[in-house]
């Protein structure tokens, strides 16, 4: 890692715990830097942050923190409640898992448990509302964000691990031609640049509608819980950091 990048990674650190000190939100417990560069392998492409803070004031809201300058680099931030990111963990949103197996900047070891505990019990309701819309503004970002999603949704339901890096996905568990092609076109491209043609887009739909075939032909066959096991959930230390709130109907 680059010195100018670990430089960075400290200072978005520091604010962080700064910013949710001086809101009174708590302590922060984890934080990663996310984006198309850490999972895609894109070199022209950015990254920014999320960061997950615990404690038992109910304020579960996100709060974004803007324009951090470290050597000319601006990067952005998110940060979110215990109780907000356990909402997303418990209704079986991909992105929680990608966000969490991001590269990671800080981590407590209650977090770490936690961390260790979701991807040791997924659920296969994780494959719950994909669906797939034809439209002729998407762009290559989009598709490149739907084989990253739906790949690590296959795998989980295939027993794998999640791999949040698209080229690496690809090259251990999807093999897809198309994604080889598409990830060199996003590389090749000028930065923000993320058009593409009619051929491409109808090359990329027909590929991901076959990803969905096999994502629900994977649900059928899966011998994974349909829920994540909340009992089990709420035997870790982090859990007791959660606002009791938070658990009422």
């Amino acid at each position: 890692m680059e010195l100018s990048t670990k430089k960075l990674h400290q200072k978005t650190l520091t604010l962080c715990q700064e910013q949710v000190k001086r809101h009174r939100f708590g302590s922060l417990a984890f934080l990663s830097f996310v984006g198309t560069r850490p999972w895609f392998g894109s070199q022209n492409s950015d990254y920014d942050y999320r960061g997950i803070y615990t404690s038992f004031e109910e304020k579960s809201y996100h709060a974004a923190i803007g324009n951090i300058y470290v050597e000319d680099t601006s990067k952005d931030v998110i940060l979110m409640s215990l109780e907000r990111f356990m909402r997303d963990v418990i209704t079986g949103q991909m992105q929680t898992l990608l966000f969490i197996n991001s590269p990671v900047v800080y981590s407590t070891k209650e977090f770490s448990q936690l961390r260790i505990f979701v991807n040791q019990h997924p659920a296969k309701q994780i494959y719950r509302d994909y669906i797939f819309f034809n439209s002729a503004k998407h762009e290559r970002k989009s598709y490149l964000y739907w084989f990253l999603e739906y790949g690590n949704i296959l795998a989980i339901l295939q027993g794998k691990k999640v791999i949040p890096n698209l080229k690496k996905l690809n090259e251990t568990f999807l093999k897809l031609p198309v994604v080889d092609s598409l990830l060199q076109e996003e590389n090749s491209s000028e930065k923000h640049d993320h058009t593409i043609t009619f051929h491409d887009q109808r090359k990329y739909q027909s590929a991901l509608k076959r990803l969905l075939i096999q994502m629900k032909s994977a649900y059928t066959k899966t011998l994974l819980p349909q829920r994540l096991d909340i009992k089990k959930l709420n035997r870790l230390a982090i859990i007791k950091k959660i606002n009791p709130n938070f658990w009422s109907p």
